[in-house]
């Protein structure tokens, strides 16, 4: 079970880190550029914003990979 527990930590983590990053960073500028009706920033920030999404997804899944204990043993 123990791989489990850090498995799904890791997740958790992740998760929060990329809520945080789209409180503090992904709203504020959303709002600038729609206050100023600045569309330029506001498709430039939201291709950023699919970047990091891609990449947390990225990290997620090629480089945590799966608990060991969820691997069948050939």
């Amino acid at each position: 079970m123990k791989g489990y527990e850090t498995f799904y930590n890791r997740i958790r983590m992740m998760i929060i880190a990329f809520l945080i990053l789209q409180i503090f960073l992904v709203l504020p500028i959303s709002y600038y550029a729609a206050s100023m009706k600045s569309y330029s920033i506001y498709g430039i920030f939201l291709g950023l914003n699919l970047i990091l999404l891609s990449a947390i997804l990225f990290i997620y899944s090629h480089i945590l990979g799966v608990p060991e204990t969820h691997v069948k043993e050939q």
